[in-house]
Order: C-alpha cells, then sequence, then structure tokens
C-alpha cells in the first residue's frame, strides 16, 4: 500500500515537471502577458465605467476598454517609435561621420563638460562619447523592434487577446488564483490591493510623469529648433526619474546649443519652456497621479528602469519599476504573515 508521504512526493515532482514544461510552452509570450496584466490593473477603472455604461455587458465593456488604450496608448507609441528611430539614425550617422565634428553641437558639448568639471574637478566626463552610446542602444533596441515587426504584432494581439479575457473574466480568475493560494483569502485580498497600489503608484506616477515630460521637452525641441527632437525627448524622459537633476540634463545642452548657434531668442524661449510647461508638471500631475499609491523613492525608480532596461530590453522601462513595487509590497508584508497576524487594511 502506498503511503500518502510517497503519494504527495510523486506529485510534487509530476506538478513541478509540469510546471517547467508549461513555462517553457509560456516563455515567447510571458512579456506579453505581462503587459496585458499592467493594463489590466491600470485600466481596472475604465473597463468599470466603460461595464456600468453597457448595463453590466462584460464583452462590450471590455472591447471598449482595449479600444480606449489602443488611441490613447500603442497608436501613438508606435508613431513616436517611428520617428525616434529616424531621428536616431540620422543623428548618429551625423555623429558617427564627422559631419558635425566642426559643429556647435561639439562647442555645446565641451562647454557643458567645463561646467561639469569646474565644479567637480575630480570628473572625467565626455559627453559626446555618452550620447554616441546612448544612441547606438536607442538604434539597437528600435532596429530589433521593426525588423521583427511581424512578431511584435503577434505579441500585441496576444496581449490584447489576453487584455480582453483579463477584464472579462479578471473576476473568476482572481477567485480561483485565491483558492489555490496555501494563503488565507484575508493576505490574499491584501496582497492584490497592495500590488495594485504599487502598480498604480508607479505606471501612473512616475513613469506617466516622466513620459509627460519627456514628450513636452521634444515638443519644445521641435518648437524651438533643436534637431532630433525625438531622441532628446526620449533622452529627457529617462533623465526626468533621475532625483534633482530631471529634463535639465537634456534640456541645459539643448540651451547652451542654441545659445551658441547665435540663436538667443529660441535659447531664452526653450529656458522658459523647461521651467512652466516641463519644470511645474513634476509638481502639479506628480501628486494627482499618485495621491493615495504607495509612494517609492525615485532613486529606486530610476535603478529599476535602468536594470529592467538592460535586462529585459525596452520591455525592462515597465518591467523593472512593477516588479520593484511588488517586491516591496511583499517586504511590507511579510513580518505580518511570518507572525501570523492580520494585515493591516490599506
Amino acid at each position: 500500500m502506498i503511503n500518502h508521504r510517497t503519494e504527495l512526493t510523486f506529485f510534487l515532482i509530476l506538478t513541478g515537471i509540469v510546471l517547467v514544461l508549461l513555462y517553457f510552452i509560456f516563455q515567447p509570450y510571458l512579456a506579453a502577458i505581462f503587459f496585458a496584466l499592467v493594463f489590466y490593473i491600470v485600466f481596472e477603472p475604465v473597463y468599470h465605467f466603460f461595464s456600468r455604461f453597457c448595463f453590466g455587458k462584460k464583452s462590450i465593456a471590455a472591447f471598449l476598454t482595449i479600444v480606449s488604450i489602443l488611441v490613447i496608448i500603442f497608436f501613438p507609441f508606435i508613431f513616436f517609435g517611428y520617428f525616434l528611430f529616424e531621428d536616431a539614425l540620422d543623428l548618429y550617422g551625423r555623429l558617427q561621420n564627422g559631419q558635425i565634428e566642426s559643429g556647435v553641437i561639439p562647442r555645446a558639448f565641451a562647454s557643458l563638460e567645463e561646467i561639469i568639471t569646474r565644479y567637480i574637478p575630480a570628473a572625467s566626463v565626455n559627453i559626446e562619447e555618452y550620447v554616441n552610446g546612448a544612441l547606438g542602444s536607442v538604434l539597437s533596441n528600435l532596429s530589433s523592434f521593426f525588423s521583427k515587426f511581424f512578431g511584435v504584432l503577434i505579441q500585441l494581439v496576444i496581449t490584447l487577446f489576453a487584455l480582453f479575457f483579463f477584464f472579462k473574466d479578471g473576476a473568476h480568475f482572481k477567485e480561483k488564483l485565491y483558492a489555490a493560494s496555501p494563503l488565507s483569502d484575508t493576505y490574499d485580498k491584501q496582497i492584490w490591493t497592495k500590488v495594485r497600489l504599487a502598480v498604480n503608484s508607479v505606471v501612473r506616477g512616475s513613469l506617466s510623469v516622466a513620459l509627460i515630460q519627456g514628450m513636452l521637452t521634444g515638443l519644445g525641441f521641435a518648437l524651438f529648433g533643436v534637431p532630433s527632437p525625438f531622441v532628446w525627448g526620449a533622452m529627457a524622459a529617462v533623465a526626468a526619474l533621475i532625483p534633482a537633476v530631471g529634463t535639465a540634463l537634456v534640456l541645459i545642452p539643448a540651451i547652451l546649443y542654441l545659445f551658441f548657434t547665435g540663436d538667443t531668442t529660441h535659447a531664452i524661449g526653450l529656458l522658459v519652456w523647461g521651467v512652466v510647461a516641463v519644470g511645474l508638471i513634476d509638481n502639479f500631475l506628480g501628486p494627482i497621479f499618485i495621491k493615495r499609491g504607495i509612494k517609492i523613492h525615485p532613486l529606486l525608480i530610476l535603478l529599476s528602469v535602468l536594470g529592467g532596461l538592460s535586462f529585459f530590453g525596452p520591455v525592462g522601462f515597465l518591467a523593472g519599476p512593477v516588479i520593484l513595487s511588488v517586491f516591496l509590497t511583499m517586504l511590507e508584508l511579510f513580518p505580518a504573515i511570518i507572525g501570523g497576524g492580520v494585515p493591516k487594511s490599506v
């Protein structure tokens, strides 16, 4: 007679083998499922709005929510990505071929390097080298994106399909997860609530504000005649995550560029634009977007974005901060779960 321990051991081994096989089956689509889950968390209030508007018709509400996401996020992202690729290709080619070697951009780089070394004598900075490296990285990722367009299209379709069913059957999925979890339902619900708050804080807060600042910076560059505005807008979006420095890391060289070309009017205009349109965004939109969310230190957000980009590629811009937020949530709940207490309500 087979005892219970043997049965349990065999069952656990079999379950482990099946889980490993399932991982390899789903691995090509994990990024798509991840994006679908994040968008489900962020846009769940929109889905509930459409659900009330459609008198509880879940399929119609899910469809309308996905159309809204396509219009607000996906289509602008594809449009911006195309022009970013064109701008980066043009600027990178000119830098590599030395076509602007005697121009004003190197002089602006040199002036900025002089300012940095004046205040930090020990610093050794080659801004043109950093720009070349950053442009090379952007081109590498974007060229991979466009060269594998068919694969990207499949990932997008899978994301949308997964998102549709997350909206339509999300409550049912959560019930199944709660039932399968060894934790009590109280812990499961508290974990989900805190993870949802954390993801919303990161996506609606830090990343949304950074993207808006990047777009406004790029728009300002286009209005005031700075070349390759899409490239600098993308760099400004990443720079916006740097504590205490932010978009100034990109705006100051651009203002110097306009000044050294003799275009003082546009230089002053871009300075005013940077202070008013870009600088105040963080003060006004940040608190609105984050309000009831979980606050995460900007340095951790920056490191998670850079580490995410390095490890996951373009997906890491979102994956890094989201994984960080989930980790901090689990860390917060860890003492209560280990101690057997009840977690505090959110």
